[in-house]
């Protein structure tokens, strides 16, 4: 227990605009669903308890959203990562996705934490809201990510290019447990993949044995192993061959990361964290979006320039998407954990 809620209670003597609720814990979508069921606007935006805005994030997002066409569900930003005392340790790299991003958003987590958006709520409701099947099956943790990409299906994401959100990196957060994670991410790819069989751009076998080669990776630690194996077990059967090819691809990579890494060394010689001066969040202009001044070592930058890479070649599949090729675009579809749940409108949705 802590003092939250009497520091929120405080907060609402003073200003009768702040709304606080109560209840039992439940697990981040219930925590998540309860505020969108209480809010009264047209748009809702969320952010942890341990996680920091920028003063003008909000009107920003809202500018850009309204501007937006109905097709655009939801505009995110990036971010800081910044410590206990709300100094920043790293930034996100701003990668400018946007439009249609369903292929990038699969290949990586285009967002990155559950404080960067703001969404219209008609979307957010009508596919109600955050799924609780992840907590169900012990796996709590990317339910951000499985609406976002639930929604990305259906709807274009917008961005503003700016750092607007301090996320706040602590050891005992839900994000630091990186096997449970990966377990979250998986179940949360396979849900999508199989609610949408028929999206074919970026292989299904392929994207899931690079998310099982990652898990992997992890479960060789002793206190993961055998549980680790227990819930990879079903999902190796037939992709042996998928993930083999998953590992070698990834140790490629990396050769290749090495090298350029090695190349700039004489240049640029390796960044340690103790030389960056920290600055609070506050402190910093957000339309500042020179990341690498925030990147601990050059290894770092060099894992962030690979996945900038790989972005751009995934870039036309999602300027060429369009999902009334998977979806028909007369139909309104309600998303639940078992599926869609469909019926006829008399407008398109698209």
């Amino acid at each position: 227990m802590d003092d939250t809620l009497q520091i929120a209670q405080a907060c609402q003597q003073k200003d009768s605009r702040i709304k606080v609720i109560t209840k039992q814990n439940g697990g981040v979508a219930s925590a998540r669903n309860a505020g969108i069921a209480a809010s009264s606007g047209e748009m809702v935006a969320f952010v942890d308890a341990d996680d920091l805005w920028h003063p003008t994030k909000i009107a920003k997002q809202m500018a850009l959203l309204t501007a937006s066409g109905a097709d655009t569900a939801l505009v995110y930003v990036p971010f800081r990562r910044i410590d206990m005392q709300g100094r920043v340790l790293s930034s996100s790299r701003n990668h400018r996705v946007e439009g249609w991003v369903i292929n990038r958003h699969f290949y990586v987590n285009i967002i990155g934490n559950g404080s960067s958006i703001l969404a219209r709520k008609h979307v957010l409701e009508s596919w109600e809201g955050y799924s609780s099947v992840l907590q169900q099956q012990g796996a709590q943790g990317c339910e951000d990510m499985l609406l976002q990409l639930r929604i990305a299906l259906r709807y274009r994401f917008a961005t503003v290019p700016e750092y607007l959100v301090g996320y706040r990196q602590s050891p005992g957060n839900m994000s630091s447990n990186e096997e449970r994670m990966l377990r979250s991410s998986l179940l949360a790819l396979s849900m999508v993949l199989a609610e949408c069989p028929g999206f074919a751009e970026l292989p299904q076998h392929g994207l899931l044995a690079r998310k099982i080669w990652d898990y992997l990776k992890v479960i060789q630690q002793p206190r993961y192993f055998t549980k680790g194996m227990q819930f990879i077990a079903p999902y190796l059967r037939g992709r042996t061959g998928a993930v083999a090819k998953a590992a070698w691809i990834d140790a490629a990579a990396k050769l290749g990361s090495l090298y350029r890494f090695a190349l700039r060394l004489p240049a640029q010689q390796l960044r340690r964290q103790a030389d960056i001066p920290y600055r609070h969040f506050y402190d910093y202009d957000p339309a500042d979006m020179n990341f690498s001044d925030h990147m601990p070592t050059t290894r770092e930058q060099e894992e962030a320039d690979e996945i900038y890479r790989n972005l751009i070649l995934l870039a036309p599949l999602d300027a060429a998407y369009r999902p009334e090729k998977y979806f028909g675009n007369r139909s309104v579809y309600r998303m639940t954990d078992g599926g869609f749940a469909t019926h006829e409108s008399q407008q398109p949705l698209f």
